[in-house]
């Protein structure tokens, strides 16, 4: 089995994690649906608990966005071995990582009503989960200087 692949102009390119097409560097889908499984996986974890009375919704919502903030953060302030150190400087597109916010958005939701519903969008508004300290990755990306 040979090494070399060639392809041709315009052709969609996936390595490392990525995908390249037209001047386009973005997370493939392989690796866009293991981040939103663990946030689905997670989120149902974390809604067991409410219903099972081990946390109140204030708690295992802090502590879901906690997570979500680790994997994608990392620890600490201005960590080298998160997700979004390895992925942010390599994509040019905000696509896949507003698939993921929403993806949190929505857990959180579920987390706090207990349903999948279009109307949790009403119910709990995004000022709602600024409270809880929900960061985007989409505003992150764009300001890559942050400090949490």
């Amino acid at each position: 089995a040979s090494k070399e692949v060639f392809y041709r102009p315009h052709e969609r390119i996936e390595f490392l994690g990525l995908f390249i097409k037209d001047g386009v560097f973005d997370i493939n889908r392989k690796s866009l649906d293991r981040a939103t499984r663990r946030v689905r996986v997670e989120g149902r974890h974390y809604r067991k608990m409410v219903e099972l009375g081990q946390k109140t919704v204030d708690d295992a919502v802090h502590c879901f966005l906690v997570r979500m903030n680790t994997r994608f953060f990392g620890w600490k302030r201005n960590s080298k071995s998160c997700w979004s150190s390895w992925h942010f400087p390599l994509i040019n597109t905000d696509a896949s990582l507003k698939v993921i916010d929403h993806h949190i958005q929505d857990w959180v939701r579920f987390i706090i009503t207990g349903r999948h519903r279009e109307s949790n969008r009403c119910r709990v508004s995004y000022k709602e989960l600024t409270k809880y300290n929900y960061r985007t990755l989409v505003n992150r990306f764009y300001n890559r200087n942050f400090k949490p």
